[in-house]
């Protein structure tokens, strides 16, 4: 099973102190792809200062670090490409409400981060 990351995801994982690999618990053996829209998208929140600038660089490492699988997709627009991309053998780890309920129409799953402690999939 590809579990597809969005950037916000990534994000909040480690705003809430959450282990990436908790994704392996929820859905079994899987393989975790980013497509180089979210990458760009990272590069971007990482130039920022504050918070969520530091959250993006850290992003940027882990997708470094777990050797995350990394998809040249066309596409500015990152909510787009997941969703002409994806099909039901997919999951899309992703924290947007919008997102997501265009995904549940499209009959794909979903993981999200509930009460900021735990994942669940949907």
């Amino acid at each position: 099973m590809k579990v597809i990351l969005d950037s916000n995801f990534l994000i909040d994982i480690l705003r809430f102190k959450l282990d990436l690999d908790n994704i392996k618990e929820i859905c079994g053996r899987c393989e975790l792809i980013v497509f180089d829209s979210v990458v760009d998208e990272l590069e971007k929140i990482s130039k920022s200062k504050g918070k969520n600038g530091q959250y993006a660089r850290l992003a940027l490492k882990i997708l470094k670090l777990k050797n995350i699988k990394i998809l040249k997709i066309e596409g500015k627009d990152v909510d787009e490409t997941i969703l002409n991309f994806v099909n039901r053998d997919m999951v899309v780890a992703t924290n947007d409400r919008e997102l997501r309920k265009k995904l549940k129409v499209k009959d794909i799953k979903t993981i999200y981060i509930r009460n900021k402690k735990r994942m669940v999939m949907e």
